[in-house]
């Protein structure tokens, strides 16, 4: 017999998830990415893993857990009696979401804990992200200022400076984003144009 060559899997290589959303999610998530100017696989992808990381997001679905999950540094404890999670959506679509393996592997973790398919886990991720409209627009904040330029990084910063003094309350980078966030999804504007129209209004 030949030798054997066995091929390495490569530790960067995207596995991928089809995720089921109701219309109403996968239209949020459409809206999502036509403000930012992004395709909708990276803000979902993006929501998704943020959704795993969120405390707050695990606290809102471990009653759905029926085995016992390791999130960071908490042992979450399933219960056996209750019945795998199987939502049953009556008009859907399917999203397609590319994942490193470590994602992948945080995203199963929590299908197991389910007794559901990694389908199944990613889509309760996502709609509970986007039903937590105050995680959601922070994670999305971060997203945003990672995108921009160091200019106008430096204008946003200026818009919170002003808004402090004006206001007498601490208004951070991050806050001023996710009104923008909020009110260009609100007005179905791209963040872009509603942006430069804030910083020009404030003469910046």
């Amino acid at each position: 017999m030949g030798n054997v060559i066995e091929r390495k899997v490569r530790s960067d290589k995207k596995r991928a998830v089809a995720s089921p959303l109701s219309m109403s999610d996968y239209d949020e998530i459409s809206r999502i990415s036509y403000i930012l100017d992004m395709p909708m696989k990276t803000v979902a992808e993006f929501l998704c893993i943020e959704a795993f990381n969120s405390s707050d997001i695990i606290d809102n679905i471990q009653h759905y857990f029926r085995r016992d999950l390791q999130w960071e540094n908490r042992y979450i404890f399933g219960v056996k009696e209750r019945k795998a999670f199987k939502p049953r959506i009556a008009v859907k679509k399917r999203l397609y979401m590319r994942f490193l393996a470590a994602d992948h592997d945080k995203v199963s973790s929590l299908a197991f804990a389910l007794d559901s398919s990694i389908q199944m886990a990613s889509s309760l991720l996502l709609g509970t992200m986007i039903r937590r409209k105050d995680i959601l627009f922070k994670n999305l904040a971060r997203l945003v200022e990672y995108r921009l330029s160091d200019r106008d990084r430096e204008k946003v910063k200026s818009v919170a400076t002003y808004l402090t003094l004006d206001s007498q309350e601490n208004i951070t980078v991050p806050m001023v984003i996710a009104y923008i966030i909020e009110k260009s999804l609100k007005e179905k504007r791209r963040l872009d144009r509603v942006l430069q129209e804030l910083l020009k209004a404030k003469k910046i």
